[in-house]
């Protein structure tokens, strides 16, 4: 199911309610180019997006899959009926860059989609590029990043943080030291950059510079915190506490 999601949030989308927010000069001349997409993948029109599409198109979805021209129009147009899904489209940052017959559109998107009497809500980066053959511009490739959203916060006390302060040993010359900063807790990895751990859960935080990976912290059946474990996508370290 995630997967059917995420390839229709890819393709589908309706009409943008007026024009989007410009990006640089040169954007407003293009945006007909998306604008007449989108209007394409509303109605189903599978002969625009056949003439839209070059030989040698290729997507990269959200979900890292990269998927060809033909395979893209078959997921898109093929036979059965189009799942029905309301969809409202909101483009900022819209931004053009032409150099030659190569045009860079880039844009931020969120899209919110109705399936059934629930909402799937994706914030994405999209990047398209189009080349100009026989006095036609033809999509080549196109991409969609998730961006992701910081998770909600949880407040905890300053002697309540102080559990966590400590140094944790991930491998030789590589260790975490936490410490208590202005009532909240600084995380700072060897070679790094100090920065913020926001607590999100019971022993879990997050770290506004890398919205999708977690720091949690593991307890001893005494209660007493003995490790840190890094997860970030399949990535899991654990570096036991060292003071």
């Amino acid at each position: 199911m995630r997967r059917l999601l995420v390839l229709l949030l890819l393709v589908l989308a309706t009409p943008v309610l007026g024009e989007p927010r410009w990006a640089g000069p040169g954007a407003r001349q293009y945006w007909p180019l998306k604008a007449e997409r989108i209007e394409a993948y509303r109605t189903g029109d599978r002969a625009y997006f056949e003439a839209l599409l070059a030989d040698d198109f290729v997507a990269l979805g959200p979900d890292g899959r990269r998927v060809g021209r033909a395979d893209y129009l078959a997921a898109e147009f093929g036979t059965g009926q189009r799942q029905a899904l309301g969809t409202r489209t909101e483009v900022v940052d819209f931004a053009a860059t032409r150099t030659g017959d190569t045009l860079v559109l880039a844009y931020e998107e969120m899209e919110v989609t109705t399936v059934g009497t629930g909402r799937f809500v994706t914030h994405l980066q999209r990047l398209d590029v189009y080349v100009l053959r026989q006095g036609r511009w033809r999509l080549q490739t196109m991409s969609g990043v998730r961006i992701p959203e910081a998770p909600a916060a949880m407040a905890l006390r300053p002697e309540q943080l102080a559990d966590y302060v400590g140094e944790y040993a991930f491998g030789p010359g590589l260790v975490s030291t936490v410490r208590l900063q202005d009532g909240r807790l600084v995380e700072q990895t060897t070679g790094q950059a100090a920065a913020p751990l926001v607590p999100v859960g019971p022993d879990l935080f997050y770290s506004p510079g890398d919205l999708e990976a977690r720091v949690q912290f593991e307890r001893d059946p005494a209660g007493r915190v003995v490790a840190q474990i890094y997860r970030s996508g399949s990535q899991v370290l654990r570096g036991p506490r060292a003071n």
